[in-house]
């Protein structure tokens, strides 16, 4: 989703729409004021006609395609990804070292925010769905303590930093926007109304160490490995840092108006699977022709 909601880059239609229905506007004004005032210039008059008569084709076709919703190449590149993926059984996935922790590493990851947060906190398995979108929110809860002013539920997803140097970037950003659409879409899925992002600090697998250890000695002196073995072994495991400091969370209000642009999305993004699959379809049958 948070592809999906990436933005075309220049103006979208409706912007384009605007601008030339606010120069046709202003033309029309020019020309009736040169009509009221008698005193109008042959060319000048002719001219601005010819502009307004322009105006008008642009309008025209603008005013039939400016409500359309436009997708990024971004978002077109994923859904052509996605496309290959289901009829055909490709894939462009590539498992990255970062990857591979976070998957692996995931209930240490819970582990920490229950310690610091003094909550059990438990991973949730259960996929949701509606008819526009799917997901599964690594936790589902509600708040401990409840007033008129928390009766709401909330979702949590934690997110594994590589290193501590990727972690504490995450004190001073805004939250990342591909993990606000994360976020507003299972918020959607489980009637939620706050989403938290966890960055949560955990150490590598030993597996994924050793493989760096590795790595390292094809780049580096021999004399130096003893040293160099050292500071890998430090930079990935992280016990001698308090728990509260290896914890930032980040949160985000649910937003009805956000989720409604997410459904139109949705549906841009099935009608340009659609025309994909029918310029497949032809192509196919245009080469049996031929």
């Amino acid at each position: 989703m948070g592809l999906l909601m990436t933005d075309p880059k220049g103006k979208s239609n409706i912007d384009k729409y605007n601008d030339v229905f606010a120069e046709w506007v202003i033309s029309n004004g020019k020309k009736e004021e040169m009509e009221r005032a008698g005193k109008t210039s042959l060319k000048t008059y002719a001219s601005l006609c010819l502009k307004i008569g322009n105006l008008n084709i642009q309008k025209e076709s603008l005013g039939k395609i400016k409500d359309e919703i436009e997708l990024s190449e971004t978002a077109k590149s994923h859904l052509v990804e996605c496309y290959v993926k289901t009829k055909y059984g490709r894939t462009k996935d590539v498992e990255t070292d970062a990857m591979i922790k976070g998957t692996k590493m995931e209930e240490e990851g819970i582990t920490v925010l229950s310690r610091v947060h003094k909550t059990m906190y438990r991973k949730n398995a259960e996929l949701l769905e509606n008819e526009w979108v799917c997901g599964t929110p690594d936790i589902r809860c509600m708040p401990e303590i409840r007033t008129i002013e928390s009766e709401w539920k909330c979702i949590i997803d934690t997110k594994l930093s590589w290193d501590q140097f990727t972690f504490e970037k995450n004190r001073i950003s805004e939250m990342d926007p591909k993990y606000y659409w994360q976020l507003q879409t299972y918020m959607w899925l489980d009637g939620a109304e706050v989403g938290k992002i966890a960055y949560v600090l955990v150490n590598t697998p030993d597996f994924l160490i050793d493989k760096s250890i590795i790595r390292m000695k094809y780049n580096v002196p021999e004399n130096t490995w003893e040293m160099a073995e050292a500071q890998i072994r430090k930079n990935m495991t992280f016990d001698d840092i308090h728990i509260r400091e290896r914890l930032i969370m980040q949160e985000c209000k649910r937003n009805d108006d956000d989720i409604e642009r997410m459904k139109q999305r949705v549906i841009a993004a099935r009608k340009f699977l659609q025309q994909l699959d029918t310029l497949s379809t032809q192509a196919v049958l245009s080469s049996e022709l031929k």
